[in-house]
């Protein structure tokens, strides 16, 4: 645990942002916007939002940012996943997060820009989004309302 904290405390003091939609920082962990779909993560794979004017429709406020783990292909391999959501300016870090596959976390956020950190030593598929919890991505990539229960 000591090791994961350090790792992530070295992360988050070098990590630069980009608005591109992947890159890989000087501490060669690959960066998505988001929202992104299926994105095979092994190891640790950043996910954080572009600058405002690059959000459409994104209300002010409480929000939620939403992170949806599935296993990749039809591996049987277990599935331990460590999530960390932080501000951009690195002033808030919440985590860390355990997960399963086929889990969805769901973590309040506040107007600021937002950024996730995920941990799988195993090869998943990953789906970030920000929005209400009433939408869920489909298989697709495009977002679509969850059924109603």
């Amino acid at each position: 645990m000591k090791t994961k904290i350090f790792i992530l405390c070295s992360f988050l003091a070098y990590q630069c942002s980009s608005l591109t939609a992947q890159h890989s920082t000087g501490s060669g962990i690959a960066t998505f916007l988001i929202p992104s779909y299926n994105v095979s993560v092994q190891g640790y794979v950043e996910f954080e939002e572009g600058y405002p004017g690059s959000l459409p429709d994104q209300p002010l406020g409480r929000r939620e940012l939403n992170i949806r783990t599935k296993p990749h292909g039809n591996s049987l391999l277990e599935c331990d996943v460590t999530v960390w959501v932080f501000t951009l300016d690195r002033r808030t870090i919440l985590g860390p997060y355990s997960m399963s596959c086929d889990d969805i976390l769901n973590v309040g956020i506040d107007d600021n820009a937002w950024g996730a950190l995920v941990y799988s030593e195993y090869e998943i598929l990953v789906d970030v989004w920000i929005g209400d919890e009433g939408f869920r991505p489909a298989h697709d990539g495009i977002s679509k309302p969850a059924a109603t229960e």
